[in-house]
Protein backbone atom coordinates (compact mmCIF):
# COMPACT_ATOMS: atom_id res chain seq x y z
CA UNK A 1 0.00 0.00 0.00
CA UNK A 2 1.03 3.40 -0.96
CA UNK A 3 0.55 6.90 0.78
CA UNK A 4 0.79 10.32 -0.40
CA UNK A 5 -0.62 13.36 -0.71
CA UNK A 6 -3.36 14.71 -2.26
CA UNK A 7 -3.02 15.49 -6.61
CA UNK A 8 -5.30 17.12 -8.03
CA UNK A 9 -5.37 15.35 -11.06
CA UNK A 10 -6.46 12.73 -9.07
CA UNK A 11 -9.84 14.89 -7.68
CA UNK A 12 -12.42 13.11 -10.15
CA UNK A 13 -11.13 9.44 -8.79
CA UNK A 14 -11.54 10.79 -5.30
CA UNK A 15 -14.69 12.22 -5.82
CA UNK A 16 -15.68 8.78 -7.04
CA UNK A 17 -14.20 6.91 -3.91
CA UNK A 18 -16.78 9.28 -1.69
CA UNK A 19 -19.40 8.70 -3.78
CA UNK A 20 -19.35 5.09 -4.00
CA UNK A 21 -18.45 4.80 0.03
CA UNK A 22 -20.99 7.02 1.15
CA UNK A 23 -24.83 5.15 0.88
CA UNK A 24 -26.82 5.78 -1.98
CA UNK A 25 -28.78 8.69 -0.30
CA UNK A 26 -26.21 10.49 0.50
CA UNK A 27 -23.18 9.52 -2.06
CA UNK A 28 -23.86 11.90 -4.72
CA UNK A 29 -23.69 14.95 -2.45
CA UNK A 30 -20.76 13.67 0.07
CA UNK A 31 -18.74 13.11 -3.51
CA UNK A 32 -19.94 16.50 -4.90
CA UNK A 33 -19.06 18.22 -1.58
CA UNK A 34 -15.51 16.56 -1.75
CA UNK A 35 -14.94 17.41 -5.50
CA UNK A 36 -16.00 21.10 -4.25
CA UNK A 37 -13.83 21.17 -1.58
CA UNK A 38 -10.74 20.01 -3.73
CA UNK A 39 -11.35 22.48 -6.99
CA UNK A 40 -12.25 25.23 -4.81
CA UNK A 41 -10.21 25.47 -2.04
CA UNK A 42 -6.85 27.40 -2.69
CA UNK A 43 -3.96 24.79 -2.36
CA UNK A 44 -2.56 26.28 0.81
CA UNK A 45 -5.76 26.11 2.52
CA UNK A 46 -5.91 22.16 1.60
CA UNK A 47 -4.24 18.87 2.96
CA UNK A 48 -5.39 16.16 1.35
CA UNK A 49 -3.93 12.52 1.64
CA UNK A 50 -4.41 9.51 -0.84
CA UNK A 51 -4.17 5.43 0.29
CA UNK A 52 -3.72 3.52 -3.11
CA UNK A 53 -3.01 0.10 -3.97
CA UNK A 54 -2.28 -1.27 -7.59
CA UNK A 55 -2.49 2.36 -8.34
CA UNK A 56 -5.66 2.59 -7.15
CA UNK A 57 -7.02 5.22 -4.35
CA UNK A 58 -8.59 3.06 -2.03
CA UNK A 59 -8.51 5.93 0.52
CA UNK A 60 -8.64 9.61 1.23
CA UNK A 61 -8.83 12.12 3.70
CA UNK A 62 -8.81 16.11 3.64
CA UNK A 63 -7.79 18.74 5.74
CA UNK A 64 -9.10 22.33 5.14
CA UNK A 65 -8.19 25.72 6.92
CA UNK A 66 -10.44 27.51 8.86
CA UNK A 67 -9.32 30.95 9.58
CA UNK A 68 -11.02 33.43 12.76
CA UNK A 69 -11.11 36.97 13.36
CA UNK A 70 -8.99 36.38 16.26
CA UNK A 71 -6.58 35.38 14.06
CA UNK A 72 -6.40 31.54 14.84
CA UNK A 73 -6.12 29.34 12.30
CA UNK A 74 -7.05 25.58 12.51
CA UNK A 75 -7.47 22.81 10.14
CA UNK A 76 -10.86 21.01 9.78
CA UNK A 77 -10.88 16.83 9.70
CA UNK A 78 -13.54 16.05 6.82
CA UNK A 79 -14.04 14.47 4.82
CA UNK A 80 -12.95 10.97 4.44
CA UNK A 81 -13.54 7.28 2.95
CA UNK A 82 -12.08 4.47 2.81
CA UNK A 83 -13.43 1.84 0.47
CA UNK A 84 -15.16 -1.02 2.30
CA UNK A 85 -13.48 -3.86 1.31
CA UNK A 86 -10.23 -1.86 2.83
CA UNK A 87 -12.25 -1.17 6.40
CA UNK A 88 -11.01 -2.46 9.83
CA UNK A 89 -7.05 -2.10 8.62
CA UNK A 90 -6.05 0.57 9.81
CA UNK A 91 -5.93 2.97 7.12
CA UNK A 92 -7.90 5.90 8.21
CA UNK A 93 -5.54 6.12 11.28
CA UNK A 94 -2.71 6.05 8.69
CA UNK A 95 -3.79 8.68 7.16
CA UNK A 96 -4.60 11.09 9.67
CA UNK A 97 -1.37 10.88 11.47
Amino acid sequence: MEFSTFKSSKSKEIQQLFTKVFSDSEGEVIGNLTYDIMTGTDAQDLYGFVAAENEQIIGSILFTRLSFQSGVNAFLLSPVAIHTSHHGKGIGQKLTR
